[in-house]
């Protein structure tokens, strides 16, 4: 079912209420050019300079766009005022508070004084406008705040305000010589106004309804993961899953590829792929490692985005609306409810990471520190766990993974947000620092929403170092409820009993094959000096002791 919006006029009527009227534009609903950054030119004065209408319009164009730069330092959204409010002489009518709003275009949206306005109409269409995306199962009855609303009562709606121009103060032109082509009359004056909008939300928190920017969104996200992945489908449809037949044939086909699509981040894999030889030792892990990390590549330029594209149909939220739609004749509409904060409602903020409405981009936080990106989703609220990865060691392994992943980049927020913590996945390696010293990276390769889920090969962490700390993990979530052993063990005991050994710590043992109090009595002490830099000898040869003690029944 097409959507039908509708605008709320900025006109008073003469009783002081607003004129709700249909949008009768033709190119409402046809797609608008994103605003985009736009190259100023600054126009110059200079003395016994003949000034023209196009001289001092193009004084006014590049102080606009100027001003307009401001949303790629400060943000869009609702700066002050601009509170919507139950009008206690109609039922269905919403008042709006004088206030500031920056729209995603960088125009200043500024109301000046109250407005009235009745969103009646929205009831008086048929019940029926949310049936393509409720189903054709009854909804139970709500009980909100005490008040029973039954199936079919409510309506929801999300307001929304735009920046509009209106042209005034006609005057009549003097001097018309050399401007034949205009008209007799010319407007003076545009004044900046505004128009409120309503969309139906349909109980999904307005995500994929009247958002004139979901539909290039979706589209983004799925070609995130199928641009980076076709280097690897390509390849293996050439040379198959093992070592290619003909190792130079494949060579220049990884390096022709390379110089088609570019580097972004892994400069040095040329270099690699040029030192591939038959006589490589693991000759198809080192090719499947060398395709990982064009994925990866692909994936950082893909990222690369440059300053966002506002989009004029998408206004700037104010808030949603909770409307009960009364039988009868008459179709009696009365406003039971308005959210005004967050997610409803988006302050000003900055949106270099574009996203649906109540979403985050998590694209901003691949091959990002995994100890920043903790300290962020942590202010965002998000609940995660980290969990360390390795790259596929073979082509079948990385191309399973690759198509098997979740393919979401976008996390629900609010009502949207996703059942079970974000699982966040993240690669470690060694990288040269200041002559001789190496530091240890830790960054983020992909998500998922339950480690047990996780495509591929499963998550083994890397060789642990001995200059970075495990990174962070959320609070209030048991470590048991991820790092559960493998099968092929047959049994496990609880080293967390052990003076010292925490679950993190308990982790790293499993991973490297402890798992047992005998196993860590007689693990090797130079492993355990490298899997606990930081933990001094007599520490550990103390945890030995305690599990020789337990392994006894001591």
């Amino acid at each position: 079912m097409a959507q039908q919006t509708l605008y709320l006029s900025t006109r008073p009527s003469s009783t002081g209420s607003g004129e709700l009227r249909p949008v009768d534009d033709p190119c409402h609903d046809q797609p608008q050019t994103p605003c985009a950054p736009e190259c100023l030119e600054q126009p110059r004065f200079f003395c016994g300079q003949l000034l023209t209408d196009q001289d001092l319009n193009a004084l006014l164009q590049w102080s606009r766009g100027k001003f307009k730069l401001d949303r790629y330092k400060l943000g869009w959204g609702a700066v002050c005022g601009l509170h919507l409010r139950c009008d206690p002489n109609v039922s269905s009518g919403l008042l709006l508070d004088p206030g500031y709003a920056v729209d995603s275009c960088g125009n200043d949206v500024v109301v000046c004084e109250p407005g009235a306005f009745d969103l009646a109409d929205a009831c008086r269409l048929p019940a029926s406008h949310c049936e393509d995306l409720a189903g054709n199962e009854e909804p139970p009855a709500c009980d909100l705040f005490g008040l029973t609303l039954s199936p079919g009562e409510v309506v929801l709606l999300d307001i929304f305000i735009h920046y509009a121009e209106e042209e005034t103060q006609p005057t009549t032109a003097l001097g018309r010589g050399a401007c034949s082509e205009r008209d007799a009359c010319e407007f003076s004056r545009v004044r900046e106004t505004y128009t409120l909008e309503w969309r139906y939300a349909c109980g999904d928190c307005g995500n994929g309804t009247g958002n004139g920017g979901a539909n290039h969104l979706t589209a983004w996200e799925a070609n995130y993961f199928s641009h980076s992945r076709r280097v690897v489908d390509e390849y293996i449809a050439c040379f198959g899953y093992g070592a290619p037949q003909d190792l130079a044939v494949a060579k220049c086909w990884l390096l022709d590829w390379i110089a088609r699509e570019g580097l972004y981040h892994f400069c040095l894999l040329p270099d690699a792929i040029g030192n591939l030889s038959s006589a490589t030792e693991n000759l198809a892990t080192q090719i499947a490692r060398i395709l990982a990390l064009m994925v990866l590549d692909a994936r950082l330029a893909y990222l690369a985005l440059g300053c966002p594209c506002g989009d004029p149909r998408q206004g700037v939220p104010l808030g949603r609306v909770w409307l009960r739609r009364r039988g009868g004749a008459n179709r009696a509409c009365e406003i039971v409810y308005i959210d005004s904060t967050a997610p409803y409602r988006r302050a000003l903020r900055s949106d270099a990471w574009p996203a649906p409405f109540n979403h985050l981009n998590l694209g901003q936080f691949v091959y990002q520190p995994v100890d920043r990106v903790c300290a962020q989703l942590r202010d965002q609220g998000v609940d995660f766990e980290p969990a360390e990865m390795s790259l596929p060691t073979t082509l079948e392994g990385l191309q399973s993974q690759l198509h098997e992943e979740q393919k979401k980049l976008f996390l629900g927020l609010g009502c949207n947000a996703e059942e079970g913590p974000l699982q966040l996945y993240y690669l470690g390696f060694e990288l040269p620092y200041c002559g001789a010293d190496k530091t240890m990276e830790r960054r983020v390769f992909t998500f998922g929403w339950q480690a047990s889920e996780y495509p591929g090969q499963p998550v083994v962490p890397a060789p642990p170092s001995e200059t970075a700390p495990a990174p962070e993990r959320s609070r209030g979530r048991e470590e048991e409820e991820r790092r559960e052993p493998s099968p092929s063990e047959e049994s496990f005991d609880s080293l967390t009993t052990i003076n010292g050994i925490g679950e993190e710590r308990e982790f790293q043992l499993r991973q490297n094959r402890i798992s047992t109090f005998k196993q860590l009595a007689s693990a090797d002490m130079d492993m355990l000096r490298k899997l606990f830099p930081r933990v001094k000898d007599e520490q550990i040869d103390e945890w030995r002791k305690q599990a020789k003690k337990l392994q006894r029944g001591d």
